[in-house]
């Protein structure tokens, strides 16, 4: 479960979050519409950002009093998602790996995993700074799943995306959303449509909890309230591939097996 109680603050007076509260279950897609105001809720419910005010718990550690602890839990892009030019996606993908402390040959496995999920794997040993935007947000969305933490949160994940591309992510984070929680912030209704099961409107710092179908606008006015709550084409999601063994980033393509993360752990 995910909770935020009387939670305020942000980066600045015109991207900040004022007393909000709500409460999260596991599982699916939450959508958080307000433009900055819903930037600056998913830094805080991250721990980018200190709150001024209130309290963030992550099944049930605090993520200020128990922050190590609670950041495990919790994957998250920002919408200035800037990863190094001078990497390739392999290099970076294994970098924050290594950061999260995962132990080398169960990284080599998610990476590759991830590399193959989202079509970068033709593009493992070419810099970043090549890719595309697209291309560029996918590696982001790949880098907040590598540890397999339970929350996964994304700010404005299809802005700038071509219509095809928008859909091929939208996909993925559906599927992500029937095993993970997912949180995503979004410009308008429209992109929470078809793929959030809540929403929460925000404005002037204040949340409203909405069916993604009732929504308005952001620029409707709300109350505050507690919630229970253009790149180059990407090809479409392959099916999953035959299993067989795993192989190493520096091998030829080869088709490979889905990792149960926790049969993993547990060896």
């Amino acid at each position: 479960m995910i909770e935020a109680k009387n939670l305020s603050g942000g980066a600045d007076s015109a991207a900040s979050v004022n007393q909000i509260s709500f409460r999260r279950n596991n599982g699916g897609v939450l959508g958080i519409v307000g433009a900055a105001d819903a930037s600056a809720l998913l830094a805080l419910l991250s721990g980018a950002l200190l709150p001024s005010a209130g309290q963030v718990r992550l099944n049930g550690f605090d993520l200020h009093a128990e922050r190590a602890r609670a950041q495990e839990l919790v994957g998250y892009l920002p919408a200035s998602f800037l990863p190094d030019p001078d990497l390739t996606p392999a290099e970076y993908l294994l970098f924050v790996a290594d950061a999260k402390g995962m132990e080398y040959h169960q990284a080599i496995r998610r990476v590759q995993a991830l590399l193959d999920r989202t079509g970068l794997d033709a593009l493992r040993n070419t810099l970043i700074r090549k890719l595309s935007h697209a291309q560029k947000r996918l590696l982001g969305i790949a880098q907040t799943l590598l540890a397999s933490p339970e929350f996964i949160l994304l700010d404005v994940p299809t802005e700038g995306l071509s219509v095809r591309d928008t859909l091929f992510v939208r996909e993925w984070i559906a599927q992500i959303g029937e095993e993970k929680t997912v949180l995503l912030t979004a410009r308008t209704r429209a992109e929470t449509r078809g793929l959030c099961d809540t929403v929460l409107l925000l404005q002037n710092g204040r949340a409203t909890e909405l069916s993604p179908e009732d929504a308005p606008d952001a620029s409707t006015s709300t109350v505050s309230a507690e919630s229970n709550v253009q790149a180059s084409p990407i090809a479409p999601p392959a099916k999953p591939p035959k299993k067989s063994r795993w192989r190493l980033l520096t091998d030829a393509t080869a088709k490979h097996e889905e990792i149960d993360d926790e049969k993993e752990n547990r060896r």
